[in-house]
């Protein structure tokens, strides 16, 4: 079997090999001319030990049908395959403007546009390929590269899956995907969809961003302890991403893939939203139509959301007309609509979501006591205890008669074994509560059988 160099200035096929351009985990690629059109082609070749392996000479001719099946004009073009003399290679498309990782080390971060500008049409790509069946699982920078035009492209399929084939090629021992943009399910060997390709693309999409990737860590495992329990930072270096921005981020790369968006364009289309730009794709007539109705649905939904935040927003100034600093209307208006976006996100289930929305609203309502009470239920779903208490003191520090405040505290209190406390808060909220829950009854019964201590 020939070397990876010893292949230059040899013909595979009709293909004069003429210089190696780089090797990956399964195969080299070669610069190579092609008489018959006088052309010069990439070729690409199964090296090292896979060559041996029936399953890896199996998944590198999967990857040229694979391709070669796919008609968009952002992924590459495969022009043929073939076997010569036991060597498997695959004949593409030369694109020579380099690859995304390049620009990345080369420029740092993107600007929005240039993002938006970069990842809209690869997005179409990738959604193209999940509607025809087929998974990418191992979107990372350096699999985007560019033609002389500048023209981003989907490349090296290696290690894509037919949806709907019924033979595994996972069972080798070799990791499929790249640590730095591997989704949870991944790491967890459990069934990819295309949800693991949206959490790689908006992995991506956060280094394109920030110039940075969402997590490192100096071994494989704390890298995988972060892709599956952490959130990436929403401050990197001297950029601090809009939060509008983070939280779709945060969406796109959900751990729970049934958490995460519809599409990778529906998640494009989110980030756009929250960068306050326009998509310049040009949509197809009847689905605009349909869109522009769910558009004005929606509109009118969360209109009524707004009408209802505003008329409770009223109610709890009134309440809080006798404390010291309470907030003004117009802050309370402004912030109304992440008001419902984060109490949404609460009701789905949407914890950390829900968190990074409660945090901003705060920060611009910082004496709404309710919104305190509000983020306390989102730390306590996160087993947060003793955060979502510091929230329920911040809570009842503005409103000292807020009743639900003293039963969640009480709850939590209980919950940390500091009964005497929650005795005292559970006595409290049936103090200031005409019409207690059943629920309130059942921890002091509790709590007074425990003795208080």
């Amino acid at each position: 079997m020939a070397k990876v160099n010893q292949l230059v200035n040899t013909m595979l096929g009709q293909y004069k090999i003429k210089q190696l351009l780089g090797k990956g985990g399964m195969g080299a690629v070669y610069l190579a001319y092609q008489p018959s059109l006088d052309r010069d082609v990439a070729v690409k070749v199964l090296i090292g030990e896979f060559v041996e392996d029936p399953q890896f000479v199996q998944r590198f001719i999967q990857e040229a049908k694979i391709i070669a099946a796919l008609e968009h004009p952002n992924i590459i073009t495969v022009h043929d395959y073939g076997v010569e003399n036991d060597i498997s290679y695959v004949v593409m498309r030369l694109l020579t403007g380099g690859t995304l990782e390049m620009r990345l080390l080369q420029k740092g971060k993107f600007s929005p546009k240039e993002a938006l500008r970069l990842l809209t049409p690869l997005a179409d790509a990738l959604d193209y390929a999940h509607q025809k069946g087929i998974l990418h699982r191992d979107i990372k920078p350096s699999n985007i590269m560019f033609d002389v035009q500048n023209r981003p492209y989907l490349v090296d399929f290696g290690l894509a899956k037919l949806t709907n084939q019924n033979f595994s090629l996972t069972n080798t021992g070799f990791m499929l995907g790249t640590p730095n943009y591997m989704s949870p399910e991944q790491w967890k060997g459990e069934t990819l969809t295309p949800a693991t390709d949206q959490y790689a693309f908006a992995a991506m999409t956060y280094e394109i961003l920030t110039g940075k990737m969402p997590f490192t860590a100096d071994s494989t495992h704390a890298l995988m302890h972060k892709h599956l329990m952490e959130e990436p930072p929403h401050t990197v270096g001297d950029t601090k991403l809009p939060t509008a921005v983070y939280v779709v981020l945060l969406q796109g790369m959900a751990k729970d893939p049934k958490d995460r968006y519809p599409s990778v364009k529906a998640f494009i289309r989110a980030l756009a939203h929250a960068l306050g730009e326009t998509i310049s794709h040009k949509p197809n007539t009847s689905a605009q139509k349909n869109r522009s109705r769910l558009m004005y649905a929606g509109v009118g939904i969360i209109g009524i959301g707004i009408l209802i935040m505003m008329i409770i927003g009223a109610m709890q100034i009134r309440d809080m007309q006798n404390q010291t600093s309470s907030p003004t209307p117009t802050n309370i208006i402004n912030n109304t609509f992440g008001m419902i976006l984060a109490k949404r996100a609460y009701e789905e289930g949407n914890y950390r979501i829900a968190l990074v929305r409660y945090n901003e609203v705060i920060s611009q309502n910082p004496r709404a006591y309710w919104l305190y009470y509000e983020r306390a239920l989102v730390l306590y779903a996160l087993n947060r205890r003793n955060d979502a208490l510091d929230d329920l003191d911040s809570a009842i520090e503005y409103y000292a008669d807020y009743a639900d405040a003293y039963l969640l505290r009480a709850k939590i209190l209980r919950d940390l074994r500091r009964y005497q406390e929650a005795l005292e808060s559970i006595n409290r909220y049936l103090a200031l509560e005409a019409s207690p829950v059943p629920e309130a009854l059942e921890i002091k019964s509790t709590l007074e059988a425990l003795g208080g201590v």
